[in-house]
C-alpha cells in the first residue's frame, strides 16, 4: 500500500523512489492491533512453545482437535504503514509469555522463524526488519493469507513438519507447495 499524501513531509516529496519515498520505511504503527489465532491448512492452531533448552519460544502448530488449550496461542497482530510498493498490508506478530512480549521474526531466508524477547516497536525505519511480513490474501475470495518475510523478500511462513513436529518456518516461494504457506487468522 502506497504512502498517503498525508503522511509525506515537503522534503521527501522530491526524493520519490520506486519503493514509495526515500528512505522507504514502515513510518509507525497503525493504531489497529487485533487480537487473533493463526491456523494453517489442515486447522492446526500456533502455539509459541517455550523450550526450557532455548532463549527464545518455537512457533509450532498444535492440533486444534485436541481437548486441551494452549496458553500461548493467542497473538496480536498489529499494522504497520507502509510506504514500500508491496501489495500486501505490512504486519507484525507478537505473543505475552511470562509477562514479557515476544515478537516472531524472520532469522535466515531458508528456515528458521523464531520469537524473540522485544517489545512492539512503535517505528521501524527501513524498507525491511525481521518482525514484518506482507499479508495479502493467498487467492481471490479466499479466506486464507500469505505472509512474506519483508527482510528475506520472496520467502514466506510455512507450516513444515521436521522430526514429527510441525514448526513454522520460511521458505523461498518457488520451494512451496501453495498448501504449506495458506493461514488462516481467527479473531479473538
Amino acid at each position: 500500500m502506497a504512502a498517503s499524501n498525508d503522511s509525506v513531509t515537503e522534503s521527501s516529496k522530491s526524493m520519490r523512489t520506486p519503493h514509495g519515498f526515500a528512505p522507504p520505511d514502515f513510518k509507525g504503527r497503525i493504531p489497529k492491533t487485533e487480537t487473533v489465532k493463526v491456523k494453517n491448512i489442515h486447522e492446526d492452531i500456533l502455539v509459541a512453545v517455550p523450550e526450557p533448552s532455548e532463549a527464545n519460544p518455537r512457533p509450532v502448530f498444535y492440533s486444534s482437535k485436541l481437548e486441551s488449550t494452549h496458553e500461548f496461542d493467542v497473538f496480536y497482530l498489529t499494522n504497520y504503514k507502509n510506504t514500500d510498493n508491496h501489495p500486501g498490508v505490512a504486519v507484525s506478530f507478537n505473543v505475552n509469555i511470562d509477562q514479557k512480549s515476544y515478537m516472531l521474526c524472520s532469522m535466515e531466508p531458508n528456515g528458521q522463524i523464531r520469537f524473540t524477547c522485544e517489545e512492539i516497536p512503535e517505528t521501524i525505519d527501513g524498507s525491511s526488519s525481521k518482525f514484518i511480513f506482507f499479508q495479502t490474501a493467498f487467492s481471490t475470495n479466499s479466506p486464507y493469507y500469505k505472509f512474506e518475510s519483508s527482510l528475506f523478500r520472496g520467502s514466506y511462513m510455512a507450516s513444515e513438519i521436521v522430526n514429527n513436529n510441525n514448526y513454522l518456518s520460511l521458505k523461498p516461494f518457488s520451494d512451496l507447495v501453495p498448501e504449506i504457506c495458506r493461514f488462516a487468522i481467527d479473531k479473538v
